[in-house]
């Protein structure tokens, strides 16, 4: 069985995947056997009680407990790319499931989730009805995605370049080229006041190269 930090008795017979500490609470994702296709994600609050289950999940071994913040968890899928937004307050607990997941961020006052697909770039707002507010939708692949430092524009690049997307309500966004850079550039990041951005590509026999862009020239 499983022993939760030095309890003299079992509390879970079931295979863990992963054990973390969070804000003085211990957080537990534990398997069945493939069979019975499920995963439960467990609460420790103290070492005299039994873990509180939080929620079940579809059977996975890949699953991470990837971030914290206003009070939602993350949990990631990594064979399956799924990214779970779990309210450990809330009945339902899974607020949302999101499919095909590549990268994520969080702005700045951490109440809205960046995320990218293959094909798309999506703002997730943490309010009463997890409101989308789509960026980009492509028939190309998405390679990765960041926040602008103001927030009302956002980084992603393909296999064709590195790009800045205007938010803006109107059905057409406006797009910025900011390079024709080929081999899908990795982001890195912008400068506090973004008016510069790193960012990684891969030059084959050169290997990985980090490059600097002064937005302002472009």
């Amino acid at each position: 069985g499983l022993y939760i930090q030095g309890s003299i008795s079992p509390i879970l017979s079931l295979p863990l995947i992963q054990n973390v500490m969070i804000e003085n609470n211990q957080y537990l994702i534990v398997t069945t056997e493939p069979g019975n296709q499920r995963s439960f994600f467990y609460l420790v609050e103290d070492e005299s009680s039994r873990p509180r289950l939080i929620t079940s999940l579809p059977y996975s071994k890949s699953y991470k407990i990837v971030e914290n913040f206003n009070g939602f968890i993350l949990i990631y899928d990594t064979d399956n790319q799924i990214l779970y937004l779990i309210d450990t307050n809330s009945v339902t607990a899974v607020v949302e499931s999101l499919y095909g997941v590549k990268n994520w961020s969080w702005s700045n006052s951490h109440t809205s989730l960046l995320v990218n697909t293959d094909f798309e770039v999506v703002i997730y707002h943490l309010n009463d009805r997890l409101d989308q507010e789509l960026l980009v939708r492509l028939s190309e692949i998405i390679h990765d995605s960041e926040w602008h430092p103001n927030e009302g524009h956002v980084f992603y690049s393909t296999e064709k370049g590195l790009y800045l997307v205007e938010r803006d309500s109107r059905d057409r966004k406006n797009i910025y080229t900011l390079s024709e850079e080929q081999n899908a550039p990795t982001i890195l990041g912008a400068n506090a006041n973004g008016s510069s951005i790193d960012y990684l590509v891969n030059e084959g026999n050169s290997g990985s190269v980090i490059k600097h862009l002064n937005l302002r020239d472009n």
